[in-house]
């Protein structure tokens, strides 16, 4: 009989007192995920460690959010409208499954204000750049909820969805 490799402890850290992420303070993130998450480009975003609540809002604000091509540079520039959001969400997806089981989804009307706003940044920054123009088409189809589009959590229509302008009323 053979033995299964034990799995690491979650270190869980919660997002209480975030500024970044007012709506998530409820929930945690696991600390011990957070090296293959920072490595793992599968997702897109670009963002660096962190030890503490005050560490992840710095890493969450300055994030230059989804990696572009080099021929975009100017892109990551200045950060889009609901950005925030979209970073905490994707981080507490990634990282909190080993802390609590049920992770409410960002509301649908959010994903689509952030898809529209990074539309508009990639149309007038690069819209030639296809790697770019690709990621909002992408996008558009994760906030319209289309099959297969994966990332689920950004377009949630339930009630008490995480909505961007409330978890950016503060830094807007």
């Amino acid at each position: 009989m053979a033995l299964s490799p034990v799995e690491s402890q979650a270190q869980c850290m919660s997002l209480k007192g975030s500024k970044a992420c007012p709506s998530f303070a409820n929930l945690q993130i696991d600390l011990s995920k957070l090296s293959d998450f920072s490595s793992d480009m599968s997702v897109g975003i670009n963002i660096t460690s962190f030890k503490d609540v005050a560490g992840f809002d710095k890493a969450i604000m300055s994030s230059p959010g989804f990696m572009t091509s080099s021929s975009c540079t100017g892109l990551s520039a200045n950060p889009i409208q609901y950005q925030t959001t979209v970073l905490c969400k994707i981080v507490v997806q990634q990282l909190g499954t080993s802390c609590q089981k049920d992770i409410r989804n960002m509301c649908n009307d959010s994903c689509t204000l952030y898809q529209q706003a990074l539309s508009k940044a990639v149309a007038s920054t690069c819209p030639k750049d296809s790697k770019s123009t690709d990621f909002v088409t992408l996008l558009a189809n994760v906030c319209a909820q289309k099959q297969g589009s994966g990332w689920g959590g950004l377009a949630g229509t339930e009630t008490g969805c995480f909505k961007a302008q409330e978890n950016e009323a503060s830094t807007c």
